[in-house]
């Protein structure tokens, strides 16, 4: 009984080794690196001979034997939490609990430009049998992306090890959009509160936060500057660009940092 119970721990202790590697290394987050694959802000390289799956939360890689599933969730947009931690537990309980059962781990967290990565690791039984669960879930620009994998053998685990050591966020090329990709809702987090833009196409806007309270007014479109008048009289003019990043629409607006459309994808 003692040699099965330290056998079905193996593939736990073996990821949360990992894990722990990869924070002291800080290998997540650096510049973009050649890598086979790429989702979203994430490159890696699959494991060797495991079959890829697109789903309509994703991308789905599996062992062939079963032993060992890596799932990605697409980015999705949220109403920001501060604690990191907190942030991992609703994650965890999104993304790992549709699939098996299992209580949320204390995360590691790292901090780096424009991402928080929360990362933990937790025992799990899937498919009827003892494994470890682990959870990478990337916050930042108002989205949070789920890297979650299941092992259930030694092997499994082994080569799930190799994959995250091959994961990195990237800074995605951005590729510059025309003045009409202005049109239509934009946010973003801005620590303690948030800010929302709305842009018509018959030339009003709309600006919205808990902190300043609210605004309204037309505004037009100079070269690269943004013009705005609101309801009092009072006109700004601020250098801005649109720009598709990763597959988002983003706002940036000169001194500030960038919004990112709440209504579609680019």
């Amino acid at each position: 009984m003692a040699s099965t119970a330290r056998q079905s721990n193996r593939p736990f202790a073996r990821i949360t080794a990992a894990c722990a590697a990869l924070l002291v290394a800080g290998v997540l987050l650096q510049s973009p690196a050649v890598r086979a694959e790429s989702f979203e802000v994430v490159s890696y390289t699959p494991p060797r001979g495991w079959s890829v799956h697109d789903t309509q939360v994703g991308k789905v890689y599996v062992r062939p034997d079963g032993q060992g599933v890596i799932v990605f969730n697409a980015g999705r947009y949220e109403n920001p939490i501060d604690n990191p931690g907190v942030a991992f537990v609703v994650a965890w309980r999104e993304l790992v609990e549709r699939i098996t059962p299992a209580p949320a781990p204390t995360p590691k967290i790292a901090r780096q430009r424009d991402y928080t990565v929360a990362k933990g690791i937790g025992p799990v039984f899937f498919n009827g049998k003892p494994g470890a669960a682990s959870l990478f879930a990337i916050c930042g620009t108002g989205r949070r992306l789920g890297v979650v994998s299941i092992a259930t053998s030694d092997v499994a685990g082994r080569e799930i090890d190799a994959f995250f050591l091959t994961v990195v966020v990237t800074d995605p090329v951005p590729v510059e959009l025309p003045p009409s990709a202005l049109i239509g809702k934009w946010w973003k987090d801005a620590g303690s509160f948030y800010e929302r833009y709305e842009f018509t196409s018959d030339g009003f806007f709309s600006y919205q936060t808990p902190a300043r309270g609210s605004q309204t007014g037309t505004y037009r479109v100079d070269g690269d500057r943004l013009i705005l008048t609101d309801s009092t009289g009072r006109t700004t003019s601020r250098t801005y660009r649109i720009r598709c990043v990763a597959g988002d629409y983003r706002l940036e607006l000169a001194g500030e940092h960038s919004y990112q459309s709440t209504q579609q994808r680019c």
